[in-house]
């Protein structure tokens, strides 16, 4: 019975340790394509190579009673455990992605009535937000710098790289004022 207490102990020990590492994961690589790739090799991979460690380990405590083997089983078990929960770091930065998205774009929707009052005593849009001479507010975590901003005078555009995607991007124009989503 002792060796189940301890078998019970370190599977729960395996779980926690794993879920800690997937929202670690989570929030750093916050659904980014980076992270959705090495969530799923970390999850394929490196549980199935873990699981193969394992029952090889199994299998060599079964013919030759080895305790070592044993605790290899164990090791390669707890191994498998943690690299599966990765997966669950998937969801939840997707969740942190489209939060970081939402900020972004609100953020550049908050300077359109500075960009339109700008038009209204210059008779055109700024080049570039620096025209705006007022300081702008904190940028959130998507917003780089003002490369990010176009215009031709007339019109002007916002655009946002995103991260869940190995090309995508978001873009507003203001002729029609809505955010397209486009590869």
């Amino acid at each position: 019975m002792a060796s189940h207490g301890l078998l019970v102990r370190t599977v729960a020990a395996a779980i926690a340790v794993g879920l800690f590492a997937a929202v670690v994961a989570a929030f750093v690589g916050r659904g980014s394509f980076q992270h959705f790739i090495i969530g799923l090799i970390l999850a394929v991979y490196g549980a199935g190579g873990a699981m193969l460690a394992a029952v090889i380990a199994y299998l060599l405590y079964r013919k030759t009673g080895v305790a070592s083997a044993k605790i290899a089983t164990l090791a390669f078990g707890v191994l498998t455990i943690i690299a599966v929960l990765q997966l669950a770091s998937l969801p939840l930065g997707g969740m942190l992605l489209t939060k970081d998205i939402e900020a972004a774009q609100a953020y550049y929707e908050s300077l359109i009535p500075e960009l339109e009052e700008f038009r209204s005593r210059a008779g055109r849009y700024p080049a570039n937000f620096g025209e705006l001479g007022a300081e702008l507010p904190k940028a959130p975590r998507l917003v780089r710098d003002d490369g990010s901003y176009n215009s031709d005078g007339e019109t002007y555009q916002f655009s946002l790289v995103n991260p869940g995607s190995i090309m995508g991007f978001y873009y507003y124009d203001s002729a029609t004022g809505l955010w397209i989503e486009a590869d």
